[in-house]
């Protein structure tokens, strides 16, 4: 059974809470710069450091204990951080790091009563990130308030057990997907090494199945230097089509599928896979199928992807043979080849 509730249709037994009720502090971090110190042992971060878990980069700026005593927060192994400013929605759980928080990571500490897994996952879901987008403030840099964030409303069993064992689910099927992740990052990386075998050191196999080149394969001259005889140079612009994609406008933009509209993706969509949706009949028939190649050209140059089916923004390429002379698997790991990343870059 459901019941009517200011968010909608929930279980019978579930209550709306707010994050405000469920946790025992809500905060963000410095407004404004400390003193950085090369030789310091604590980490200077903002919301681009929430990937999980608290993610640490070479350009991370260090601080002292003076600067971690001044500016530190009273963080522990139940507080929740979330960026707030500028990239919204990044969400990271503190597991006891030498940090001092920047202004746009917001901390909330999960009351003992209340599963802090199933609150992880209440703010990693999607319907927290629309509301974050639907609220932000700001035009070129979005901010949501520490208020927004303390109203925010969502359904929860009221029994604790319950919510451990749906996060539980939700936390085996994370597993799950990070397992086949990373599968197949390791097969790609071998379709990569291939690739840069065959068509960059020309150590494709030769009739005898041994390296080309190593084997004393014929060689000839070019403008590109020497190259296996028989293969020609080429210009991306006579052997590829960059087809660039549509801006329908993000009042066009649905949050659920309807009839005659197919899902829509943007650059940020090339990593994580999108939730929108627009009309069929204003997108000029810039489709996509799941086997096309798109390659990003705005904003974050560079992202490689198939897999995809609907249509794209203007920000993306669709890639693909203009005479139908080379796969979409030779043309993904071209545009994936370190070569032509260096390029778009």
């Amino acid at each position: 059974k459901f019941k009517k509730t200011e968010i909608g249709l929930i279980p019978e037994d579930w209550e709306v809470k707010t994050i405000k009720n469920i946790s025992t502090k809500l905060g963000d971090g410095l407004h404004g710069t400390p003193k950085y110190d090369d030789n310091g042992k604590y980490y200077f971060i903002n919301g681009n450091n929430l990937l999980n878990k608290i993610v640490i980069t070479s350009n991370t700026k260090k601080c002292n204990e003076n600067e971690y005593e001044k500016y530190k927060k009273d963080l522990t192994n139940r507080t929740i951080l979330v960026s707030i400013n500028g990239t919204l929605g990044n969400v990271a759980t503190y597991d006891g790091e030498k940090v001092i928080l920047g202004k746009s990571a917001c901390y909330f500490t999960v009351k003992e009563n209340f599963s802090l897994e199933y609150i992880k996952y209440v703010v990693k879901g999607n319907i927290f990130l629309k509301r974050l987008e639907q609220q932000a403030t700001g035009t070129t840099i979005k901010n949501i308030s520490l208020q927004q964030m303390r109203n925010y409303d969502f359904g929860i069993p009221s029994n604790i057990d319950e919510q451990k064992a749906i996060a539980k689910i939700l936390s085996d099927l994370d597993s799950k997907i990070e397992l086949l992740q990373k599968q197949n990052k390791t097969l790609e990386q071998i379709g990569q090494t291939i690739f840069k075998q065959w068509f960059v050191d020309f150590e494709f196999p030769n009739e005898e199945g041994k390296p080309y080149k190593s084997s004393g394969g014929k060689m000839i001259e070019s403008e590109l230097g020497d190259i296996p005889e028989g293969w020609n140079i080429g210009n991306y612009g006579d052997l590829l089509e960059f087809e660039r994609g549509v801006e329908p406008g993000s009042k066009n933009y649905l949050d659920k599928k309807e009839e005659e509209t197919v899902l829509f993706h943007r650059v940020g969509d090339l990593v994580s896979d999108s939730t929108l949706y627009v009309k069929k009949d204003i997108l000029k028939h810039k489709f996509c199928l799941f086997e096309d190649i798109l390659v990003s050209f705005d904003g974050t140059v560079g992202r490689v992807r198939f897999g995809l089916k609907g249509s794209y923004s203007t920000g993306i390429r669709k890639v693909y043979s203009k005479s139908n002379k080379f796969s979409n698997n030779f043309i993904y790991f071209l545009m994936k080849s370190k070569f032509i990343q260096n390029k778009i870059t």
